[in-house]
């Protein structure tokens, strides 16, 4: 069985509530079951961030604002 492709591509903008810090320094985000990492993100904010990269089962993200 397949797994569904990620619900966000690279380019689109989305908001994110930053939940915590994985091994590396990257904080964690999760849209939807989607893992999202965003590097320089501080656990406890709400951001808009940039998709940058797509994954079957994680992505990136950079902070905008």
């Amino acid at each position: 069985m397949s797994k569904p492709p990620p619900p966000v591509s690279a380019g689109d903008l989305v908001t994110l509530d930053l939940e915590g810090l994985v091994p590396g320094g990257e904080a964690i985000a999760h849209l939807g079951g989607f893992t999202l990492f965003v590097p320089g993100g501080v656990p406890g904010d709400r951001i808009r961030a940039e998709v940058i990269s797509t994954k079957p089962s994680y992505g990136r993200a950079l902070v905008k604002e």
